[in-house]
């Protein structure tokens, strides 16, 4: 890889959302992944948006990715740390993980019980890799079903949520004390 022959520190961003950087990043070479949508609704790309992606579900009638309504992240976050809610995580939803080593440059591809998935853990907090992507289960059901369930999930993280929901709820301002 061209940053460890020229001995480069690197931070790897996935959707890059949720992030500020602090100085001693500057002096790295970031890596954004931006990877082209994929044809097929059960591959999903690890930037991917887990909202996007829900969304586009419920108009198809999947329910795959409802639980994680109110959890802001990508699908690579979302794989990474076993994101959950509402009694449900990810883990449940995972067929394969696409990965890249960063330790021996090989893709590989691991299957649900490989990726050793605990509560907000997984295989990939603890090694050196890089998540590329994964194959889901597709859930299916009525969509109108699915959009009630949407809404509901929704009310609920916004009464026991004490982080906004979305941008529209944040007064930047505030959290970054700007004078």
């Amino acid at each position: 890889m061209i940053i460890n022959k020229y001995k480069k520190q690197y931070y790897i961003l996935g959707k890059g959302s949720n992030i500020l950087l602090l100085r001693h990043y500057y002096n790295r070479v970031l890596i954004k992944l931006n990877v082209k949508e994929s044809k097929s609704p059960f591959i999903v790309n690890a930037s991917d948006s887990v909202a996007y992606l829900n969304n586009k579900f419920i108009k198809d009638g999947i329910e795959t990715l409802n639980f994680l309504t109110s959890v802001p992240c990508s699908m690579g976050g979302a794989i990474y740390m076993n994101a959950g809610a509402f009694s449900k995580s990810i883990k449940d939803v995972i067929e394969y993980v696409y990965i890249f080593s960063l330790d021996d440059y090989k893709f590989k591809v691991l299957n649900n019980e490989e990726c050793n998935f605990l509560y907000r853990d997984s295989y990939f907090r603890h090694n050196n890799v890089l998540i590329l992507g994964a194959k889901i289960k597709l859930i299916y059901d009525d969509s109108n079903k699915i959009n009630k369930e949407y809404k509901k999930y929704l009310k609920l993280a916004r009464k026991v949520s004490k982080v906004p929901l979305s941008v529209s709820d944040i007064d930047l301002k505030t959290i970054l004390e700007i004078d």
